[in-house]
Parts: structure tokens; C-alpha cells; sequence
């Protein structure tokens, strides 16, 4: 058979190449970076309920591989009821979570403490 040739426009070709080579680049750095972080906000004083249901999604991230940051905030009624409503609220967040996941760190306070957040990794056994 006889070779084929065609008529490109060079600078077009150039400009090709150099994109191609920047989309499979940010793809190698999309593959090696760490699961997206999830972010969940809780109430001091939530219903049984609710806090089920919000720690049931939580764990269904946990699972998937994301981390979580749970965040937990309050208001000056419950702070009077509770100084450590935060830490009260947090302990029934992580014993809903169970092996499913393992806080890291302490709870980090605002000046106020009336909000806290901890970051929450997913266990290392799957099942």
C-alpha cells in the first residue's frame, strides 16, 4: 500500500502534544493523592435520632476510605447545662462510630468553647 500523507498545521500539533502531556501528568498526581476528606457538623443536644442517622452516613464514608471531620458546636444554654458538652457529645459520636473509624488527636476548642472539631480516619480492617 502507499503511505499516506497529510497537511497539518504544526503549531496546532505542538499545541496538542503539550496538552496531552499536562492532562496525563495531573492525572498520575490525581491517582496518588490521599481520599477527600469529609466534613460533618453536629449540634450539641441533637435527638438520638439524628445523630444516628448523620453517624450511619459517617461511617458509610469511613468505609469507603474518606476521612472525616467531625465538627460540634453549641449554644451558651447547653454550655450552661454541660462545660463539657463538647467532649459529652463527641464520646457519644465515637461510640456510635465503633471500629469503623479512630479519632486522631485530641478535640481542638475555639477561644468560646462552644465549637471543637476532630478529625476522624478510617480503620485499617476491612471487612
Amino acid at each position: 500500500s502507499t503511505p499516506v500523507v497529510r497537511a497539518i498545521n504544526y503549531s496546532k500539533f505542538v499545541y496538542q502534544q503539550s496538552s496531552s502531556s499536562t492532562k496525563s501528568k495531573s492525572n498520575k498526581n490525581n491517582n496518588n493523592q490521599s481520599p477527600q476528606k469529609k466534613e460533618f457538623t453536629f449540634r450539641a443536644g441533637i435527638d438520638t435520632n439524628d445523630l444516628q442517622r448523620k453517624v450511619n452516613n459517617m461511617v458509610s464514608y469511613l468505609q469507603k476510605g474518606y476521612s472525616c471531620n467531625v465538627v460540634i458546636t453549641s449554644n451558651r444554654r447547653n454550655l450552661m447545662q454541660d462545660d463539657n458538652v463538647l467532649v459529652t457529645m463527641l464520646g457519644r459520636i465515637e461510640d456510635l462510630v465503633g471500629e469503623h473509624g479512630k479519632a486522631q488527636g485530641q478535640m481542638k476548642k475555639n477561644g468560646y468553647g462552644n465549637r471543637g472539631n476532630l478529625m476522624f480516619q478510617p480503620s485499617s480492617t476491612k471487612k
